[in-house]
């Protein structure tokens, strides 16, 4: 799997123009960061039969796309009502 690059300075920059604060949109930014770099053959269980493992990873994965689209809404409902 390709690594994507991703510049979480102008990531920032997004954000706080949008009205995120500063430290919420820098711990956005790198969550985003961390998303876009896992690969999963390097993380899945050595036995990828432990289903409890690949069970955990999903969860952390949905609770990092919920977070990011959170963070969208917040955006639009910022740029659509200043």
């Amino acid at each position: 799997m390709a690594l994507v690059a991703f510049d979480t300075l102008r990531c920032v920059k997004h954000f706080t123009a949008a009205g995120v604060p500063a430290a919420r949109a820098k711990a956005q930014a790198e969550a985003l960061a961390d998303l876009l770099a896992f690969q999963p053959q390097t993380h899945a269980p050595q036995d990828s039969s432990n289903a409890e493992q690949l069970a955990h990873a999903v969860e952390n994965m949905e609770a990092g796309f919920k977070s990011l689209e959170e963070t969208f809404a917040q955006i639009k409902r910022l740029l659509t009502h200043p």
